[in-house]
C-alpha cells in the first residue's frame, strides 16, 4: 500500500551565503532522516514494554530523536549562515496529500523477495526457530516479521532491559547477537527495495527529479520564492530510493538524523557544479558522484541521472501502471519541460545574485515528519 501524507513545517531566514575556496555557494537541497522514534507497535506478542513506556505514545518522536535533530540543526546553522541570522522568521506549513498503489513496483518486489526470503531462510534457519518460540509470534513466524523485530533495537537504546535470548552469541554466526541478526535481516531486505535499477527510479525517481530541477533553476538564477536552501524532513526509505536512483547507495541503513546534502557552486570560471554531501552519525563526507567525480558540473549532473528521474505525477502514475484521473496538464510537467529546455541552453547567474537572499530553513524538531510522494510496505 502507497499511503502517504507529506507534511513539513519551514521557516524562512535572511543570511549571507558563504564562499568557499573562492567558489560561491548558490544554493542547498537537503533532506534528511526524522530523529529517534518509538516503535509503530509492540514488536511481539510476548514483549513486556506496551505503548505506556513511551512518554508521548507509538511511532513519536523521543527526546533521544529531538537531541538528534536539535544537533543537526546546530551544524546546518554553522555551516550555512556564516554568522549572520536574521532573529525574525516566516512560518510556513506544506501539507499535500496523495494516497495511491504503484502495482508495478509490487509486483517486481513480489518477484525478488521470494528468493530472498528462501536464502535468508537457509542460512538463519537455527535463529529463526529461537524466534518462533521466544517471541510469541510461533509458526507465523516469517522473514518479513522476523526483521521487523528490529525495533528491539529502539527499546535497546532506550535502556530498557531486554531478555537473556536477545542477547544470545551464535559461534556459528560470527559469534553475532540474536540481535545483531535481526538487524542484518532487516538490512538485506531494506536495501534489497532499492538496489535495482527499476526498483530505485519508482522509489526515488520523482524526489530525484524535484532536487535536479531545483538545482538546475538556482544555476539559472530561477529561485522559487527567492529561497536559497530548501530542507526535507523525511524518512529513510526517501533517502534510499534517491541514494540508490542515482547509484550513491552504501549498502548501510540510514542512521536517525542523516542527511543528504546537494550544494551547488559558481566557480571563479562562472560555471556551475553540484557537491554532494552525506552526514551520519555526526560525521560530514563528500560523496563521488559516478562517473563525475566530487563535484560535477551542472548540466552534466542532469544529464547523468536524467534516465532515472520522473518528472511529473502524471508519468510516476504511468510508471507505476496506475491511471491518473487527473486531465489537467500539472504544474509538474510545464515545470519538467521547462527545466529540461533550460539544460540545452544554460545561463550563468550573476555573480551577486541572491547572495543575501531568502533561505529556507526547517523545523528540525516537534514530531515526525513525511516527505516524498508515496511510500511502500517492505512485504
Amino acid at each position: 500500500m502507497t499511503s502517504v501524507t507529506i507534511f513539513c513545517t519551514i521557516f524562512l531566514f535572511n543570511f549571507f551565503l558563504p564562499t568557499v575556496n573562492g567558489d560561491k555557494l548558490v544554493y542547498v537541497h537537503a533532506l534528511w532522516r526524522h530523529g529517534d522514534r518509538a516503535p509503530e507497535k509492540i514488536p511481539y506478542p510476548n514483549d513486556i514494554y506496551t505503548e505506556d513506556y513511551w512518554p508521548r505514545g507509538y511511532a513519536m518522536l523521543t527526546n533521544v530523536g529531538i537531541k538528534q535533530l536539535h544537533e543537526l540543526g546546530t551544524f546546518f546553522r554553522n555551516r550555512y549562515t556564516d554568522g549572520f541570522v536574521n532573529a525574525s522568521y516566516n512560518y510556513k506549513e506544506l501539507l499535500r496529500p496523495t494516497d495511491f498503489d504503484c502495482p508495478k513496483y509490487e509486483k517486481l518486489w513480489d518477484d525478488l523477495k521470494k528468493p530472498l526470503n528462501k536464502e535468508i531462510e537457509k542460512k538463519y534457519d537455527s535463529v529463526l526457530k529461537l524466534l518462533e518460540t521466544t517471541t510469541g509470534i510461533g509458526n507465523d513466524l516469517t522473514v518479513k516479521k522476523a526483521s521487523k523485530l528490529v525495533d528491539i533495537t529502539r527499546e535497546v537504546a532506550h535502556n530498557l532491559s531486554q531478555p537473556e535470548w536477545i542477547t544470545r552469541r551464535w559461534p556459528e554466526y560470527d559469534n553475532n547477537s540474536t540481535l545483531d541478526i535481526i538487524t542484518e535481516i532487516y538490512r538485506i531486505r531494506r536495501i534489497a527495495l532499492f538496489d535495482n535499477k527499476k526498483l530505485a527510479k519508482l522509489r526515488g525517481g520523482y524526489v530525484l527529479n524535484d532536487v535536479m530541477k531545483r538545482l538546475l533553476n538556482a544555476s539559472n538564477g530561477i529561485f522559487d520564492e527567492a529561497n536559497k536552501m530548501l530542507l526535507y524532513s523525511t524518512h529513510d526509505g526517501t533517502l534510499l530510493g534517491l541514494m540508490y536512483a542515482m547509484g550513491i547507495g552504501d549498502y548501510q541503513l540510514i542512521p536517525y538524523a542523516s542527511a543528504l546534502i546537494f550544494e551547488l557552486y559558481q566557480g571563479n570560471n562562472g560555471l556551475f557544479y553540484v557537491q554532494i554531501l552525506y552526514r551520519k552519525n555526526g560525521v560530514l563526507s563528500t560523496l563521488d558522484i559516478p562517473d563525475c567525480g566530487t563535484k560535477c558540473e551542472i548540466r552534466k549532473f542532469v544529464s547523468l541521472f536524467s534516465s532515472m528521474a520522473i518528472t511529473s505525477k502524471k508519468n510516476l502514475y504511468k510508471e507505476c501502471g496506475v491511471k491518473d484521473d487527473d486531465d489537467d496538464d500539472d504544474d509538474d510537467d510545464k515545470i519538467s519541460r521547462k527545466w529540461v529546455k533550460q539544460m540545452s541552453q544554460p545561463k550563468n547567474m550573476p555573480t551577486n545574485a541572491g547572495i543575501s537572499k531568502t533561505m529556507t530553513f526547517a523545523l528540525m524538531f516537534i514530531t515526525v515528519y513525511y516527505i516524498g510522494v508515496y511510500k511502500f510496505s517492505m512485504n
